[in-house]
């Protein structure tokens, strides 16, 4: 319904591309559009012949801004008080991500909207240093190794 009503006010349109009638659209199809949705707007590759001159700006803008979220997401998996905000960081990226492509209606405003993320990538970014937060979780493994080998216990204790 609402692709009718922006078919000639919009080039960069997000469109299905499993094409269903009125009325034939289930639970099944709504869960693949979503998932290929998700796809098109986490690698939009496709604005660059949509509308060249967004795609130009929003394309490494976009790639840049999912390399840090996959490289920021194995601090998720570990408790450190010093790194929750940037656990904070990433998960707050992935559900706007998420609800952008259950929301948006084309890419215009996936790009206009994610410019709210531009301070978060900017802090991910410049004022973190990935080598030595990795470095922290690999010391972590080893010292929780050790603890658990001294006690002879399945215990670990987060430093």
């Amino acid at each position: 319904m609402l692709e009718g009503q922006l078919s000639g006010k919009t080039n960069t349109l997000i469109q299905n591309i499993i094409p269903y009638s009125y009325g034939e659209k289930n639970f099944l199809h709504y869960i693949i559009d979503y998932i290929i949705n998700l796809i098109r707007i986490i690698f939009p590759i496709e604005t660059l012949w949509k509308s060249p001159s967004r795609g130009i700006f929003f394309v490494p803008i976009q790639l840049f801004a999912i390399h840090l979220l996959f490289k920021y997401t194995k601090v998720l998996k570990y408790k450190f008080e010093n790194y929750k905000v940037v656990s904070n960081i990433v998960i707050y990226i992935a559900a706007f991500i998420l609800v952008q492509a259950l929301f948006e209606p084309d890419f215009g405003s996936v790009f206009r909207h994610s410019m709210n993320l531009m301070p978060f990538y900017l802090y991910l970014y410049f004022t973190l240093d990935y080598k030595k937060i990795i470095e922290n979780i690999k010391n972590s493994e080893v010292t929780n190794k050790i603890k658990r080998s001294r006690h002879g216990k399945l215990r670990i204790i987060w430093r």
